[in-house]
C-alpha cells in the first residue's frame, strides 16, 4: 500500500469515527450538557469547529455504512450517502462497488448518472455514428 493510500485510508478511518460520535452525541442530545452556551446542536457545531453541512455528511457516512471496512475511498462514499439518504440509491451494495473500484474519471461519470445528468460515454445526437479501438494497432474503426 503506498503512502497516498495509507494517508486516505487514515483519514477515511478518522471521518468515519467522527460521524459515529457525532451521531451518537446528536441522537442522545449530549450536547446540552456542554455547559450553559451550548444550547442546540448548531451551537454545539460551532464551539467544536465543524459545519453543520460537514457534520450531517459524517453522520450520513456513518448511518448509511455502521460497518465500513474500505475506508480509502470515504469521500465517495459520503457522496454515496447523501444521494442514499435522498432516496436517489436504491441499490446500496451496487453504487458501493463501483465507488471502491473505479477509476476517479469513471467515478464522476456513474455520479453524472446517478444525479440523471448524461454519461461522457454515450452521446444523445441523432448524428452521432459508433466506432471501435483495434486492440492491435490502436486505429479507431467506424461500425
Amino acid at each position: 500500500m503506498s503512502k497516498i493510500q495509507k494517508a486516505f485510508q487514515l483519514i477515511g478511518v478518522l471521518e468515519w469515527e467522527l460521524g459515529k460520535e457525532l451521531s451518537y452525541i446528536k441522537s442522545h442530545n449530549d450536547f446540552k450538557s456542554e455547559g450553559d452556551h451550548v444550547n442546540s446542536w448548531q451551537d454545539f457545531l460551532k464551539e467544536i469547529g465543524i459545519t453543520y453541512t460537514k457534520a450531517q455528511g459524517l453522520i450520513d457516512l456513518y448511518e448509511t455504512f455502521p460497518d465500513l471496512e474500505e475506508f480509502e475511498h470515504c469521500d465517495r462514499l459520503k457522496e454515496v450517502a447523501k444521494f442514499h439518504k435522498m432516496g436517489i440509491v436504491k441499490n446500496l451494495k451496487e453504487v458501493y462497488d463501483k465507488a471502491i473500484s473505479l477509476t476517479i474519471k469513471d467515478w464522476r461519470d456513474e455520479l453524472n448518472i446517478i444525479q440523471g445528468k448524461s454519461s461522457y460515454l454515450t452521446c444523445e445526437h441523432k448524428n452521432a455514428e459508433n466506432y471501435i479501438r483495434c486492440k492491435d494497432c490502436g486505429k479507431w474503426l467506424k461500425i
